[in-house]
């Protein structure tokens, strides 16, 4: 596995609240035919290249692109990698008592590492991770990062940068459905207006509700919302 697709996976991850991200990430490898694992640094370029105009630019534009981009994913919470297994090289558990044997074996190790984790996460502070960090891009995409993960919009609250602090509760409200959220983004610059409405707008096509539409502070969007609608299809959300 590539490092460098694999840091696109985790950011598409974040961009798309979910593995759906990391979906879109796997559809444009395979849509080029490349064999990641036998992939050269040539052919690699472009990819990278491909995937961040294609889901990140294209999406979201060149300025946010640029934010989600120089984000630190190295510890990204609720990411998981699922490699597929090659089963046509084994050939050892033939025997059908070894396999009843290694599945009891394997569901008593998972429910015992399922207890411990719990039991971590519960006894776990997060944000403590976040707090120890230097004031900057990296304590604030930490507190993104956490926030987006657990929906807590008080989280939000520890960004420093105006931009990530409204942009953290947008992407909540959106995952939530949460419309009266959007209004906690206020209306002072062009940047916040675009933000106000495209949360509004994205509730509205994932609620298949036109009355949202009229919830605009730029009265522009208004007819882009409905027509989203009625098409089943959105190019922002």
């Amino acid at each position: 596995m590539k490092p460098k697709l694999e840091d696109l996976r985790k950011k598409a991850f974040l961009l798309y609240n979910g593995m759906e991200g990391v979906e879109l990430v796997n559809r444009e490898i395979k849509r080029l035919g490349i064999k990641e694992d036998s992939i050269n640094q040539y052919q690699l370029k472009i990819l990278l290249n491909t995937i961040i105009k294609k889901l990140f630019i294209d999406y979201i534009g060149l300025e946010k692109s640029k934010e989600i981009l120089a984000m630190d994913v190295t510890h990204l919470p609720g990411y998981h990698v699922v490699i597929e297994e090659d089963t046509t090289q084994i050939h050892i558990f033939e025997r059908i008592n070894f396999i009843k044997w290694f599945i009891v074996l394997m569901v008593g190790l998972l429910v015992s590492a399922g207890i411990y984790v719990f039991y971590y996460v519960s006894s776990f502070d997060s944000t403590a991770i976040c707090a120890k960090k230097a004031p900057g891009d990296a304590k604030d995409s930490c507190y993104m990062i956490l926030a987006l993960h657990i929906n807590n919009y008080s989280l939000c609250n520890s960004i420093e940068s105006s931009k990530q602090h409204y942009n953290c509760i947008s992407s909540i409200a959106v995952k939530l459905n949460d419309s009266e959220s959007c209004d906690k983004i206020p209306g002072d610059d062009v940047d916040t207006i675009l933000l106000h409405d495209r949360c509004i707008s994205c509730i509205a096509f994932n609620l298949n509700n036109k009355s949202l539409c009229t919830s605009f502070m730029s009265p522009i969007t208004q007819d882009g919302c409905q027509m989203q609608i009625e098409r089943h299809q959105s190019l922002t959300c």
